[in-house]
């Protein structure tokens, strides 16, 4: 499980724009991704 502790930008009226996240945490959920990728592809084949 990723623990993701996410920091939003906000434009003027309070809406969020974009979303920031620590490296390592970018990293995780990138991992997470190809793993994800990995299992549909076995699953395929």
């Amino acid at each position: 499980m990723i623990t993701v502790n996410p920091e939003y930008v906000v434009d003027k009226h309070q809406k969020r724009k974009a979303v920031l996240v620590t490296t390592d945490e970018w990293e995780q959920i990138v991992s997470e991704l190809e793993e994800l990728d990995d299992i549909r592809l076995y699953d395929e084949a």
